[in-house]
């Protein structure tokens, strides 16, 4: 199952700066957080949407890959990837602490969101979660069910693959565009 966007933009293509323009509804520039380099930090005390939501009554939840440094404010429930966290067996923090868990990061974080998800389902208070995952971003590791999916498949090379950019315009060839 799946959905298609077709008018959707983002403010900054790199994931915790896009959090952070997410979480605070300010562009990278005026919240602070402008790169992933290792002791950025996003700046807790601004306003958040999660803040708000909760001010507001409703029980917020963030699980997953967050990577905006510290604990979040405006989160009842946090269970949050330290840093950008790994693919297999992750690590954890959460209003308990730290813990390893056993298995692939995306079955973990989904089952995770649903979990929580079923202690609110029959609350009359509204509830907002937000889940991120990991998966998006490099090395792209497979979950064990995919490990093998393509074992018996021979790939034709594209015939693109070694192209010479002729005829291209001069900034694609010059660049290598790969």
């Amino acid at each position: 199952q799946g959905m298609l966007f077709r008018r959707c933009m983002v403010t900054n293509s790199l994931c915790g700066p896009s959090r952070a323009t997410i979480l605070s509804g300010k562009y990278s520039h005026l919240n602070g957080f402008v790169d992933n380099t290792i002791g950025s930090h996003f700046d807790f005390s601004q306003n958040t949407y999660a803040k708000e939501l909760q001010k507001a009554g409703y029980k917020t939840a963030v699980i997953g890959k967050l990577h905006l440094g510290g604990t979040p404010p405006g989160f009842d429930y946090y269970d949050i990837l330290p840093g950008q966290g790994r693919y297999y067996n992750p690590e954890f923090i959460n209003q308990q602490g730290q813990y390893e868990m056993e298995g692939y990061t995306t079955d973990i974080i989904t089952e995770k969101t649903i979990d929580w998800l079923k202690t609110v389902k029959d609350s009359t208070q509204p509830f907002m979660v937000m889940m991120w995952h990991k998966a998006p971003h490099r090395n792209w590791q497979p979950g064990p069910n995919e490990l093998g999916m393509y074992e018996d498949v021979t790939f034709p090379e594209p015939s693109t693959l070694f192209d010479d950019y002729s005829g291209d315009r001069q900034a694609a060839a010059l660049n290598n565009m790969t």
